[in-house]
């Protein structure tokens, strides 16, 4: 674009006003635009199960923001990386982000893995706040990392709670191979057995498995109260259809990664799993969320889209309140952050969010309802004929 050149004309010593104005007005027309705040989005991005909501979400909260006029009035930019939930992918986005001087803040990594390995980059040089990250091992990791979704440990401490209270005192565990898996099946089992209930199953299964009738048929000789399994939606849809046609006398209960699709499985009817959001929530961030979500992208958002959402506004707030100003930005995020959410109120503690109550929904007729776990149907009756296993 070519400078803008301003010339004033006159009439000899006379000054000619209309082409004073006209000057006038030409200056300002030249005033160029503040610069775009540019914010970093670094995560799981090719996964189609996920991606599409993660991005939808970080996107209706740029848009809201800068329909208001933007930040200190400079128009907000994401400046999106796929990292492939990958902790070398992670470093290498981390490493140019922190690199880029216009890029005050992350929203990232999504995965717990990313997170571990790119917090050491991100440490005393830019804020990252993580939708999804869950892992007990970012507890502390850096003061530059924070999370809006509970940490595993969080989530696994009121499961046990939640669970013997409800009367589930016998549970079976399946759960992915993985860094989450294994990290959400420890963070629940440990403080269930220390609440005094019981796991009778403990058993890894491979990414996508599909034949669970091995372990059904086990069940019939261990019976659990319920049966919870922590995997990837490909290995949900498997075990209700499994669970269904043996059938299985135990209540199936999801990880918080099931997602709300499994509710059109009509295996799924009856089972139930954690949500941090849910489209039925009626206070008014969450439904207003749901409204500008389905009017744009034309279908209800998910967890996932909520909680990017959420990460949003926290690092939009957080830069508000700080200033264009990379350590301004994280300390705003640490000291007093106070953002209401489509998943709740948001602050922070070491990094921590504060709060955040596990909700539950359950399928009932083929639609996702919120869940009342002392109002609940109750569950399967203890059976005490048969000894426990060893």
């Amino acid at each position: 674009m070519k400078p803008c050149a301003i010339t004033t004309y006159r009439s000899g010593t006379r000054p000619l006003c209309a082409l004073t104005i006209a000057a006038l007005v030409m200056v300002a027309s030249c005033k160029r635009e503040p610069e775009p705040i540019r914010i970093g989005s670094s995560g799981f991005f090719q996964n189609p199960n996920e991606a599409e909501y993660d991005l939808q979400g970080i996107r209706i909260a740029v848009e809201d923001a800068n329909k208001a006029g933007g930040i200190h009035g400079h128009q907000v930019e994401i400046e999106v990386a796929h990292d492939s939930g990958l902790g070398e992918s992670a470093v290498r986005i981390a490493s140019r982000f922190v690199a880029d001087p216009r890029i005050l803040a992350v929203i990232g990594p999504g995965s717990s893995a990313a997170m571990i390995a790119a917090a050491p980059i991100y440490n005393g040089r830019l804020a990252a706040v993580s939708g999804m990250a869950t892992a007990p091992e970012l507890t502390g990791i850096s003061p530059w990392v924070f999370r809006v979704v509970p940490s595993d440990s969080a989530l696994g401490v009121a499961e046990a709670r939640l669970f013997l209270a409800k009367g589930w005192q016998r549970i079976a565990v399946l759960y992915d191979n993985d860094g989450y898996g294994r990290g959400m099946a420890r963070a629940f089992a440990a403080p269930f057995r220390a609440l005094g209930g019981d796991i009778v199953g403990y058993d890894p299964i491979i990414d996508e498995t599909t034949d669970f009738g091995v372990f059904i048929r086990t069940y019939d000789q261990t019976r659990p109260d319920a049966v919870f399994v922590i995997c990837n939606l490909t290995s949900a849809k498997a075990f209700v259809n499994a669970a269904a046609a043996h059938p299985l006398r135990a209540q199936v209960i999801g990880g918080d990664g099931w997602e709300t699709t499994m509710a059109h499985e009509p295996a799924a009817e009856g089972a139930i799993w954690p949500a941090a959001f849910s489209p039925l929530d009626t206070h008014r961030v969450a439904s207003q969320f749901t409204r500008a979500f389905i009017k744009r992208f034309g279908r209800e958002p998910n967890p996932f889209a909520a909680l990017s959402y959420d990460a949003t506004l926290t690092v939009l707030d957080a830069i508000r309140r700080g200033g264009l100003d990379r350590s301004a930005v994280r300390r705003a995020l640490a000291e007093d952050t106070r953002v209401a959410g489509a998943t709740g109120a948001i602050s922070f503690d070491r990094g921590e969010r504060v709060g955040g109550a596990v909700a539950f929904v359950r399928v009932t007729n083929g639609q996702l309802k919120p869940v009342d776990l002392e109002a609940a149907a109750p569950p399967p009756q203890r059976r005490t004929a048969r000894r426990d296993p060893p």
